[in-house]
């Protein structure tokens, strides 16, 4: 071997060699392996991926418009417009049991897909009770997308709610949802949601947020802000069954809440409109309590406690740069200096009974009452109405220095003072509102405190505006559920509607009807009694009534 010739110390053990003759030849061969590289997992990768086929849709729930999501009317302009609609379906998915069914979700028109991803993100980013679960999804190649959600017998709350609509009777089961959406905590990142997105899981009773399906009760829930509501109520959750029995309902309800906070909540579902008035037309109004629209008759004053009825401005607007001050005495005063703007004053005003804003509760708690002794029938109860709140707008007169944008006050003048008026329910010699329409509702000052009016001569000379006055008298209504619904309080704590009692157990002040006007139009100012009709001294029962009234200006 011609390697080892030569070679020294060298020791070979225990060996075997191959000896290879002649020419040696080295081929390399380059091959390219590809191997597959593996994808980053997404957010998809966490549902199923459901072939069409698969799918085996069983009966159609409803729809829902896309473009009337609160979210995705935001952003609409950015994105263009889309008509992309939901169909929402129940559905068999292959593979995963015979009797279990999916909520089959599928998006159509255009727009489709954009939506079908937005709904997706929403709903995978969030695993919670109280939230439909995403189980799946498809998004075959004719370009109908789905999500699949586990479906539970998921029951619609519109459509549960549509059957009370019907009924036309006061909403009790809608109070309970609105204590039920507070008592699942579920609007502590929102206010409210949408009827259509709301869900009922018929097994525990209990709300789910899913897709939008639409239904024509249409409307916003949200917990009430009259009543605190527990986390954990102490009568458990209403069954599914008991929904169409508004007597288990009110059962429920009045057991969880007090009588007083049912009746605000009552209080609260009613319709109202506006009327703009002259002073002199709104003044005439304004001490009454209930009115018949259209004919504007007068039937109902407000009696036992005119002398502390107080009508209070609980919001002003902001006018000449200044925010308003309000002075002990109910005065809003205005600071002007330097430019003026001669927009209008809005101020908004209440009637208050020691610090309460309840007046609406007081009507209802013995509406049925007065209704009777009347004789006015149920089927016109919805005709009548009150009020207990106006606004009053002034609005600079035309003709003056003010028809300008702004008027310039002289630089060397002291600072100027706009006043606006308290309004005052009954005068000391017990008059009710005469003077306020023959008076104006402000007047200019030098002085901060209002002590010394500014003459009339000073006020043109110094280009500072005159107003003229507007009255938006709001009128409040209830349908004939509403005082139903009040009927059922006053039998359920053992009370006649037709008597006083509900009202007086509850602290609230007496009414008394008017009754026949033209009885009384001759009467002279000395004829009008104010009294305390909440004592009980002195009353035997509630047939022995009194009328009281109310003298007009101008009656003939």
């Amino acid at each position: 071997m011609a390697f080892i010739q030569g070679s020294s110390n060298i020791a070979i053990h225990e060996s075997q060699f191959t000896i290879v003759q002649g020419s040696q030849h080295n081929t390399h061969i380059h091959v390219n392996y590809e191997r597959q590289r593996q994808n980053e997992l997404t957010i998809w990768d966490d549902y199923r991926r459901i072939r069409t086929g698969d799918i085996y849709l069983t009966k159609v729930i409803g729809n829902s418009d896309a473009s009337k999501d609160t979210l995705y009317r935001l952003s609409r302009r950015r994105r263009g417009d889309s008509d992309a609609r939901r169909t929402i379906s129940v559905a068999r998915v292959r593979g995963e049991g015979k009797d279990e069914e999916f909520l089959h979700v599928r998006y159509s028109g255009k727009g489709a897909l954009e939506v079908f991803k937005r709904d997706f993100y929403e709903f995978s980013a969030v695993k919670d009770l109280n939230v439909a679960q995403l189980f799946g999804y498809n998004n075959n190649r004719r370009g109908i997308p789905a999500l699949i959600f586990y479906y539970d017998a998921l029951i619609p709350l519109n459509r549960v709610l549509s059957v009370e609509h019907e009924s036309q009777g006061f909403p009790f089961l809608y109070v309970y949802f609105q204590f039920l959406l507070g008592a699942l905590r579920m609007c502590e990142e929102r206010h409210y949601f949408n009827l259509d997105e709301l869900w009922i899981e018929p097994r525990s009773g209990t709300l789910r947020r899913g897709p939008r399906v639409e239904n024509h009760v249409i409307g916003d829930i949200g917990p009430s802000r009259v009543f605190d509501v527990p986390s954990d109520p102490p009568l458990g959750l209403l069954s599914v069954r008991a929904y169409n029995n508004t007597s288990i309902v009110f059962d429920y309800l009045i057991r969880i809440l007090s009588t007083d906070v049912l009746l605000e909540v009552v209080s609260e579902a009613y319709k109202s409109s506006w009327e703009r008035l002259t002073a002199v037309e709104a003044w005439s109004y304004l001490p009454d309590l209930l009115w018949r629209m259209n004919d504007r008759d007068s039937i109902v004053w407000w009696t036992g406690f005119a002398e502390r009825l107080q009508c209070v401005c609980v919001q002003h607007s902001q006018w000449a740069g200044d925010e308003g001050v309000v002075m002990k005495d109910g005065t809003i005063r205005y600071q002007v200096s330097g430019l003026v703007n001669c927009g209008h004053l809005s101020l908004t005003y209440r009637f208050l009974h020691n610090g309460e804003l309840d007046m609406e509760k007081w009507w209802l708690a013995q509406a049925h009452r007065v209704f009777g002794q009347l004789g006015i029938p149920e089927e016109e109860w919805q005709e009548y109405s009150i009020t207990t709140r106006f606004w009053l707008g002034l609005y600079p007169t035309k003709g003056n220095t003010c028809q300008q944008e702004y008027t310039n006050t002289m630089s060397g003048n002291p600072a100027t003072y706009l006043f606006i008026q308290p309004i005052s329910c009954v005068s000391e010699d017990g008059s009710i509102w005469g003077s306020r329409a023959e008076s104006p509702e402000y007047f200019w000052s030098f002085d901060p405190s209002g002590q010394e009016e500014m003459s009339e001569s000073t006020r043109v000379s110094l280009g500072l505006p005159s107003f003229t006055t507007k009255i938006d008298l709001r009128w409040q209504t209830w349908d004939l559920g509403a005082y139903k619904a009040v009927e059922m309080m006053h039998l359920s704590k053992g009370f006649d509607p037709e008597t006083t009692a509900f009202a007086r157990s509850l602290g609230f002040p007496i009414v008394q009807p008017i009754g026949d006007e033209d009885r009384f139009q001759n009467l002279d100012d000395s004829s009008i009694v104010i009294c305390d009709d909440r004592s009980t001294e002195g009353y035997d029962s509630d047939e022995e009534r009194v009328l009281y009234p109310r003298l007009r200006e101008g009656a003939e």
